[in-house]
């Protein structure tokens, strides 16, 4: 994630840092140069940059802002992406709901709860087929979201409330699936929307090269992870998020070891390793442990909010950073679709 050598050491901060220097460096300049620069750094190393060019990017209504938002969609970086998402369908509001619509498959479990959010938001009747088949999911939150964008849209009363069980969710999604087997008959059928296909991360980067010892001793490098999957989770024993996705790599490292995957945690402001160690032994934390150097941590981004986590190929390369918490579901798609890959 080395950044171009032309590109300002002020845009080269997290993503809060790179947004506020990039509105410094617009400000003077005319429209057509802020977006010709935009676009310039839309394709930055940098994801703090890239997430701050889709932020702006949205402000402007032409094909060159609708064709780089589509591209940062692709990006690895969840920021990036989930900007771009919001974005594209500002600039572009066809491409942008075509592009709302293929996130409600993503593999990734807040790009799809962004999507079903935002689409109750512009209540257009041509994603009503892609909702209903988003029902069939076994998230809850999904669930309860795409039922209430359902009913802004539709007009229809199947409701599913906040704190509902798993059986009262069925009954509600059996009513929608019910009503739809009528209704789509006669509902409007647009086939960019309804076969628009699932849009995956393609953006591929080196990660930077590392060596640390693990609080064990035991070296670790990405040199030395050459052929194996490599998931890093930023994290910190004081952090709740953090806390709260221990159980979630916890069944990666135990489903997922033996063909290939490590999921390392990279503990952050910790009082001692000893300290760490005992911690993660009290609260089941089975796989490796590692307290980083300042230099590793500036590396890969600044990372000043936790939890991050970055899923590294076998070729040493970063194919996913989540900011923010996620669940199983998000971290075992990626990992399945990297382990497809690197089999063929």
């Amino acid at each position: 994630m080395a950044p171009n050598s032309s590109t300002p050491q002020s845009l080269r901060g997290d993503a809060d840092g790179a947004q506020a220097a990039l509105e410094v460096m617009l400000r003077p300049l005319s429209p057509r140069e802020s977006e010709q620069l935009l676009l310039k750094y839309a394709t930055d190393p940098s994801p703090g940059l890239r997430y701050a060019v889709a932020e702006e990017l949205a402000k402007y209504s032409d094909e060159g802002a609708a064709s780089a938002l589509t591209t940062l969609f692709s990006d690895w970086s969840s920021n990036v992406r989930e900007s771009a998402l919001a974005g594209l369908v500002k600039v572009d509001r066809e491409r942008g709901i075509r592009l709302l619509a293929a996130a409600l498959s993503d593999e990734d479990t807040k790009i799809r709860e962004s999507a079903a959010e935002e689409l109750e938001y512009f209540g257009d009747k041509r994603v009503v087929p892609n909702l209903i088949q988003a029902l069939g999911c076994d998230d809850p939150t999904m669930v309860r979201l795409t039922i209430g964008t359902l009913r802004h849209i539709t007009g229809k009363r199947f409701v599913a409330k906040l704190g509902s069980t798993s059986a009262e969710l069925a009954v509600a999604r059996g009513k929608w699936q019910s009503w739809w087997s009528t209704a789509k008959e006669t509902w409007p059928n647009d086939p960019l929307i309804t076969g628009v296909a699932t849009i995956h991360p393609t953006r591929i980067d080196p990660a930077p090269p590392f060596f640390m010892l693990d609080i064990d001793g035991h070296p670790f490098s990405l040199a030395g992870q050459q052929g194996r999957i490599t998931v890093l989770n930023f994290w910190g024993t004081w952090c709740p998020p953090c806390q709260s996705e221990i159980p979630n790599f916890v069944q990666i490292d135990k489903n997922y070891k033996a063909v290939g995957v490590d999921v390392v945690g990279i503990a952050l402001h910790e009082d001692s390793t000893d300290s760490l160690r005992k911690w993660c032994q009290g609260h089941g934390v089975t796989y490796r442990q590692v307290t980083p150097t300042d230099s590793f941590i500036e590396a890969y981004g600044q990372i000043n909010e936790l939890p991050v986590t970055l899923l590294i190929d076998g070729k040493g390369r970063i194919r996913y950073r989540w900011d923010g918490p996620r669940d199983y579901r998000t971290i075992r798609n990626a990992v399945d679709r990297v382990l497809r890959e690197q089999s063929r």
